[in-house]
C-alpha cells in the first residue's frame, strides 16, 4: 500500500532572506522494517523575499521663490523575480503644496499627500510618476 499526505506551510515572517527552510518526513511502525534508510526524507526551500526601491528626484532646475511650480518624479520598482501584492506610492512632501500629476490614476488626501495604488507589482517592473507641486510663501 502507498499515499501521499500533502501539506501546506506558512513561513514565519521572522525567516531571514537567503536562509534554507527544510522540512523532515518520517515513517515509522510497529513491525519490523527491513530497511531504515528509506523511512526519512527532507524538502528544502531557499528563501527569496521580495524587495521594493523608490527614488524621489527634483526634475526642475532653481533657483527657486515662494510661488513657484516645481515637478518631481518617483520612480519605483520591483527588484525581485516574484510577484508583490497591494503596493502604494505615497508621497508626502513638506513645504509644498501638491497640484497634481501627470500619471493617472491617483488621489489626495488632504491636499497634502500623494497616493498611487499600484496593486501587484510583478517581478522585475518599474515605473516612474511625475508630480507637481506648488512651493509655500515663506519658505525661501
Amino acid at each position: 500500500m502507498t499515499g501521499t499526505i500533502n501539506l501546506t506551510f506558512q513561513l514565519d515572517p521572522s525567516v531571514q532572506v537567503g536562509s534554507t527552510v527544510c522540512n523532515t518526513g518520517n515513517i515509522t511502525s510497529s513491525g519490523v522494517d527491513l530497511n531504515l534508510t528509506d523511512n526519512t526524507d527532507n524538502a528544502c526551500v531557499q528563501v527569496t523575499g521580495t524587495n521594493l526601491f523608490i527614488q524621489k528626484t527634483l526634475t526642475t532646475a532653481g533657483p527657486f521663490n515662494p510661488g513657484d511650480i516645481i515637478t518631481y518624479e518617483l520612480a519605483y520598482a520591483n527588484t525581485t523575480s516574484g510577484t508583490i501584492q497591494n503596493v502604494e506610492v505615497i508621497d508626502t512632501p513638506s513645504n509644498v503644496t501638491l497640484i497634481g500629476s501627470g500619471t493617472p490614476p491617483y488621489s489626495f488626501l488632504s491636499g497634502a499627500s500623494y497616493v498611487r495604488t499600484i496593486g501587484n507589482l510583478t517581478g522585475h517592473t518599474t515605473g516612474i510618476i511625475y508630480l507637481t507641486a506648488m512651493i509655500n510663501s515663506g519658505l525661501i
